[in-house]
């Protein structure tokens, strides 16, 4: 688990983040800020990744009560990151607002990608990468 609080003139930034394996699949829980000054603890945890072996992660967002450009564009690149293992990313448990700045966020990061841009509209596929059965491989689809 990592905690980062940030020490400068907003000292109640902080965010925690937490990462839970069970066999091929990770969850990262996320709790407080996700912005420029705490994204750290989030990038500590995403390097952690890279030494299990997970195929599908989630991010569970339900403690997560504010976010910026910056935070949301390092959810979007775990997303290609978690894609690039051959794997799927589920992002979860969201209010409505976190919703939609997500999908805003990503619409202006991703517009090179215009399916899964495209993807975003609908709440049911809110950042849901594609799963081993969305490409082929069998297996249930993952869907929000």
């Amino acid at each position: 688990m990592t905690r980062h609080r940030n020490g400068g003139s907003d000292s109640g930034t902080w965010l925690r983040v937490e990462l839970r394996s069970h066999g091929h699949t990770c969850t990262l829980v996320l709790e407080g800020s996700l912005c420029t000054t705490s994204i750290a603890a989030l990038e500590a945890q995403v390097d952690q990744l890279g030494c299990i072996p997970c195929d599908d992660v989630t991010v569970d967002l339900q403690g997560l009560h504010a976010l910026d450009a910056v935070g949301a564009k390092v959810l979007l690149g775990l997303r290609h990151y978690v894609d690039g293992r051959g794997g799927s990313l589920q992002i979860t448990r969201t209010t409505p607002a976190m919703a939609t700045a997500l999908r805003r966020y990503a619409l202006e990061y991703c517009e090179a990608d215009d399916e899964w841009a495209r993807g975003m509209e609908e709440e049911s596929t809110l950042l849901a990468s594609p799963t081993p059965a969305d490409r082929g491989e069998g297996g249930q689809p993952h869907l929000l």
